[in-house]
């Protein structure tokens, strides 16, 4: 039985290290998928300002529209990318759950094992000392008939 045990055990810390492997991955894609938003949101605060800063320059109707354009593409862009970080943000969490539900599987496992190597331990002392008391009643009982 402690082999089924120690054999599952070994599954589940294989299970734990799949799934810390697919967590830190789904992490890594979280921070990309973040930093591709700052990118954009930075873009956007730049063509805001541009688009504010009045100057001495001349206007062109063109430039602004295409400005006002690109404007509406980011903003569209942001939102998309939004919803994607809350996408990703949401496999976290799933990922992150099932972690923690696969060490508390392997803890509870490596309690197991660990109780049924002690009980093993405990019942070998038990034959040894048995062992120990016979040969010393067989011992003494061949000197008690000697004598």
């Amino acid at each position: 039985m402690s082999t089924s045990i120690r054999s599952l055990l070994g599954l589940k810390r294989w299970k734990e290290d799949e799934l810390k492997s697919l967590f830190a991955l789904l992490i890594r894609e979280l921070h990309a998928e973040e930093e591709k938003l700052e990118t954009l949101e930075s873009q956007h605060a730049i063509i805001g300002a541009g688009h504010n800063n009045g100057g001495d320059e001349l206007v062109d109707i063109a430039e602004i529209r295409r400005m006002q354009d690109y404007a509406e593409h980011l903003v569209l862009q942001v939102r998309r990318q939004r919803a994607v970080i809350a996408a990703k943000q949401n496999q976290v969490d799933e990922a992150r759950a099932f972690l923690l539900d696969a060490t508390k599987e392997r803890k509870t496992f490596e309690r197991l094992d660990d109780k049924q190597r002690r009980d093993a331990e405990q019942d070998q002392q038990r034959r040894e000392q048995n062992d120990a008391d016979e040969r010393a009643v067989i011992t003494y009982g061949r000197r008690k008939e000697k004598r």
